[in-house]
């Protein structure tokens, strides 16, 4: 959790000092802020858990399922293009 807490604070900072970070990109953000605690706290608890194999293969999983939906062969479907 200090991992997030802490690449959040530093992304939020670097996004602020290059005027990325706006008060309308903070107001979008803020209906995100308790699924991204819930889902932090849920997967810290369920952490200790899994197994290392266990673990491995939901992060292999996640990240297989992200380059899948990343594909610019869904750009037209998902009105990326």
């Amino acid at each position: 959790m200090t991992y997030f807490a802490c690449a959040t604070l530093v992304s939020g900072l670097l996004l602020a000092s290059n005027g990325i970070m706006t008060a309308a990109a903070l107001w979008n953000a803020v209906p995100l802020l308790l699924p991204y605690g819930l889902g932090i706290v849920v997967g810290s608890s369920l952490y200790r858990f899994a197994s290392e194999d266990t673990f491995r293969r939901i992060a292999y999983g996640v990240i297989a399922l992200a380059a899948l939906i990343s594909l610019p062969l869904w750009d037209g479907w998902l009105g990326r293009g």
